[in-house]
């Protein structure tokens, strides 16, 4: 039941950085700054290899691509990794 619950308010409302970044610093005990500097370190990278045109291969979590709209902006695809249940 708690499933629907997240998935409903996920359709609802976007989800902010700094939330992200406040619930990642409390699970690992990190501090936010430290949490903040690494996120974005990362996004940083992400944006910039795709932007570069390569593929990234994200274990459990897929293979992104990206194609550069007239924009400028990236437009990011993903092909999720197959997930296994035992």
């Amino acid at each position: 039941m708690a499933s629907k619950t997240i998935e409903s308010e996920s359709k609802q409302r976007a989800v902010k950085l700094r939330e992200m970044i406040a619930d990642i610093a409390a699970y690992t005990g990190e501090p936010q700054e430290v949490v903040r500097i690494i996120v974005n370190s990362f996004m940083d990278r992400f944006a910039d290899e795709l932007a570069d045109g390569r593929k990234l291969r994200l274990e459990d979590h897929g293979v992104f691509t990206a194609s550069v709209l007239e924009s400028g902006m990236l437009r990011i695809k993903v092909r999720p990794s197959p997930m296994f249940v035992d």
